[in-house]
């Protein structure tokens, strides 16, 4: 059974770990503790019997909202966890009358793409050579009460 609770220091390993299994560039454990200090950030991890095997977050700047990041360990892809934890971080945003949501994903990253398109997010641009200085970017938004921006 996971449970999706708002991010604690204690879940700073688990995050950690994540990251390092999900990404090139990962963010740095400094990084990740920075987040929990700063007030324009909101994460949650979906939680195992205690064990990190989710998490996202995003920055609130007036009404809107920037997706930061979100990474599933690999063990756990693929069961619905990163789609419940989406869906949930959408419905805090609605509850917190944020407008719009953006977000960037490597153009690459089919199933993340996938998960992003289901929920109502559609492609407003592109930044090439942004990954690594070789993949491009994909830029995202979609309205977060009902229909979409595009």
């Amino acid at each position: 059974m996971t449970d999706i609770i708002t991010m604690q220091p204690r879940h700073i390993d688990g995050i950690e770990e994540i990251e390092r299994a999900s990404f090139k560039t990962p963010w740095s454990r400094k990084m990740i503790e920075d987040e929990l200090k700063n007030p324009l950030a909101t994460y949650f991890v979906c939680e195992n019997n205690g064990k990190v095997v989710a998490y996202m977050g995003y920055y609130r700047i007036l009404d809107e909202a920037h997706i930061t990041n979100i990474a599933v360990a690999e063990a756990y892809r693929r069961q619905g966890c990163g789609e419940k934890l989406f869906r949930y971080v959408l419905e805090d945003m609605r509850s917190k009358n944020v407008a719009r949501a953006t977000l960037e994903v490597n153009e690459h990253n089919l199933p993340a793409i996938a998960l992003y398109e289901k929920n109502g997010f559609v492609l407003a641009g592109k930044r090439p050579c942004y990954y690594e200085g070789k993949d491009a970017a994909l830029i995202y938004w979609r309205n977060i009460e009902g229909e979409l921006l595009f």
